[in-house]
């Protein structure tokens, strides 16, 4: 049996903390992994966020990554290491993880 083709993806996500005792309510974070479309990347990351004890609020966008240029030159090499980063394992690859609501 053929292994499926996975591609590579990103998505921004917004998150609540479930942790009462967190000074925050919630944030965003944008996240690199493979997937085979983009159904199968939230089924990928969905568990990942109950591990770290979030819950998803709003999932932004999910979409192939494709070399999306940043804000800065720095940016833009940030986000291709972390699609290498997430080709070399099968797990979900994080960026910062941005709080921003106050309780």
């Amino acid at each position: 049996m053929a292994r499926p083709v996975l591609l590579d993806y990103w998505a921004s996500v917004e998150f609540l903390y479930e942790n009462p005792d967190e000074p925050k309510i919630g944030g965003f974070v944008y996240l690199f992994l493979r997937a085979k479309d983009v159904r199968d990347a939230i089924m990928r990351f969905e568990p990942k966020y109950s591990e770290l004890q979030l819950k998803i609020f709003n999932v932004e966008f999910v979409a192939p990554y494709l070399d999306i240029p940043g804000e800065t030159e720095e940016e833009e090499l940030k986000y291709a290491q972390m699609s290498i980063d997430a080709k070399k394992t099968s797990s979900v690859v994080f960026d910062v993880f941005y709080a921003y609501k106050d309780r």
